[in-house]
């Protein structure tokens, strides 16, 4: 008889620990978001090497750094920005850093929103 309670402590203690585990596992299924359609729509902006870092934010803020190689090459990212802000692709973006380097190279930083559709 003590061998079966023993086993069936056993059960019981696997059985919680089971449950406790598809708990979490709910839990992080919930709030687990594909990143791809940040991803898809950051390109859009530019590609590496180019861009030089990606990050999500809270609230669908993505934050970019983007290395240029010239002043001209900026302008057209900026160009991009704003035509993907027109095609209500981004919104609300806004550039948090410029810098213009010795060698011409133009350092930006810029948060948007995407849309998602």
């Amino acid at each position: 008889m003590y061998a079966i309670v023993q086993q069936n402590i056993t059960k019981e203690a696997m059985l919680l620990t089971l449950r406790a585990r598809v708990l979490a596992l709910q839990k992080i299924m919930m709030y687990q978001i594909s990143i791809a359609p940040y991803i898809d729509t950051t390109l859009l902006i530019d590609s590496p090497p180019v861009l030089k870092s990606f990050s999500l934010e809270s609230a669908n803020v993505i934050r970019i750094s983007i290395d240029a190689s010239s002043l001209e090459e900026a302008i057209t990212v900026v160009g991009t920005v704003v035509q993907l802000t027109k095609d209500n692709k981004i919104q609300n973006p806004n550039i948090t850093s410029i810098v213009l380097g010795k060698d011409a190279k133009v350092t930006m930083g810029f948060t948007y929103a995407v849309v998602l559709q």
